[in-house]
């Protein structure tokens, strides 16, 4: 089975389930070959934030993070990341978006690992767990691909015997 969306199709159906996170103030399909996705936040809004990071959140403004469609393997897609705010890389903010990336599956019912960041040779990677995503909800479905292109979600699954958990 091949399902396929646009970028805002999928966010309309993610905000259907379960509101964005307030920090989240835009999401859009972004890159030449449309295989990235920008989204926009608001730092001073990430939950448990330090005041000093709040305070230097607030001096930062806006934060445009770009996610870059990689490639997918072995049930993993693969996004290289890059955060501006002002016209400056601020990569670094980033590493604190990884608790509020778990607190965001945990409300989904997700296990709070099946994103990853890791360092990359450019600037961070995240790694989406997509086959290990899926297993949290059902057995007998497969993921064979997740693609990005054009502004378009494509998700290729293979489904035998599926039962929801």
């Amino acid at each position: 089975m091949r399902i396929e969306v646009t970028v805002d199709e999928a966010v309309r159906l993610a905000r259907a389930a379960r509101p964005l996170p307030a920090m989240v103030l835009g999401v859009r399909a972004a890159g030449e070959a449309g295989d990235a996705v920008e989204v926009d936040l608001d730092p001073a809004l990430l939950p448990g934030a330090s005041g000093l990071l709040r305070f230097g959140a607030a001096l930062a403004g806006q934060v445009t993070v770009t996610a870059r469609f990689l490639g997918f393997a072995d049930g993993d897609a693969t996004f290289a990341l890059a955060a501006q705010a002002r016209g400056l890389t601020v990569d670094r903010l980033l590493n604190h978006l990884t608790g509020a990336i778990a607190d965001a599956l945990a409300a989904q019912g997700l296990p709070p690992d099946v994103v990853e960041l890791r360092p990359g040779e450019d600037g961070p990677v995240l790694v989406a767990h997509a086959q290990a995503a899926v297993d949290a909800r059902a057995t007998g479905v497969v993921v064979r691909g997740v693609g990005l292109t054009s502004g378009q979600v494509a998700i290729e699954v293979e489904i035998g015997d599926a039962r929801l958990r």
